[in-house]
């Protein structure tokens, strides 16, 4: 399912994020640097570059180590990953330990019928793995003359830090570009930041709008127009939506 490889992109993302930093203030520490001359403060200055946001590394003994390599990971083995997982994302959400909503909870954001188009099919699943933990749904909506639209909204969970952190930078950017086949562009709608692309040639598009740091809804629209799409966009309760983040 489509959903599925989504969620599992989501979480590989995550755990790529939190092991990137391991070791390196180890090794820094137990290895200072020989030899080096004094700099002076704008030497300093000019050689450095900003310092990014990092997370904090996941211990070694959590992850298997190159000897066991050959060896299926146990059960004790994955359960002490997803612990230490869970205690670094609980860190990197500043103490706070956040789950998802249930898949009932997001499911019931998913309309009836969408810019007049009748739903004809919905679901809702939560994933909890590696200590990672989100909720996704998905409603599918059809029209006329094979006109139709797809609403996803997900409850990215205890993975809000690191969505943070990834969009401090994102948040201030603005992009505009446009070709003859069509555009993408940010934008803000109903005060949140998202992105929007449409092609002209398919008549498809695509919304996705990131809500208090922690909710993604994604709207695709195929054989329709963008003007049908944000008219979709519209019935979606976006203060609603930000508002479950508050109680978790």
């Amino acid at each position: 399912m489509k959903q599925a490889k989504d969620m599992t992109f989501i979480a590989v993302c995550a755990i790529a994020l939190l092991i990137c930093g391991c070791g390196k203030d180890d090794k820094n520490a137990d290895n200072p640097q020989q030899g080096s001359t004094a700099q002076s403060p704008s030497e300093a200055g000019a050689s450095q570059t900003p310092v990014q946001p990092q997370a904090p590394a996941l211990s070694s003994d959590a992850a298997p180590t190159a000897d066991s390599s050959s060896q299926a990971p146990t059960a004790g083995n994955l359960s002490a990953v997803a612990e230490q997982n869970r205690q670094v994302l609980t860190q990197m959400n500043q103490g706070k330990q956040i789950t998802a909503v249930t898949p009932d909870t997001l499911k019931g954001f998913l309309p009836q019928t969408l810019a007049g188009m009748a739903q004809t099919n919905a679901s809702a699943e939560q994933n909890q793995a590696m200590g990672i933990n989100l909720t996704h749904a998905e409603g599918e909506y059809a029209g006329q003359n094979d006109a139709s639209l797809s609403l996803q909204v997900t409850d990215v969970g205890n993975l809000s830090g690191p969505m943070k952190m990834g969009m401090v930078g994102w948040t201030m950017a603005q992009y505009d570009r446009k070709t003859d086949a069509g555009y993408e562009k940010t934008a803000t709608y109903s005060g949140y930041k998202g992105v929007e692309e449409y092609d002209n040639e398919s008549k498809s598009g695509t919304i996705r709008v990131f809500v208090a740091d922690r909710f993604v809804i994604e709207l695709n629209g195929s054989n329709t127009s963008m003007d049908t799409i944000k008219q979709a966009l519209g019935q979606i309760d976006f203060k609603k939506i930000s508002a479950l983040g508050s109680g978790s």
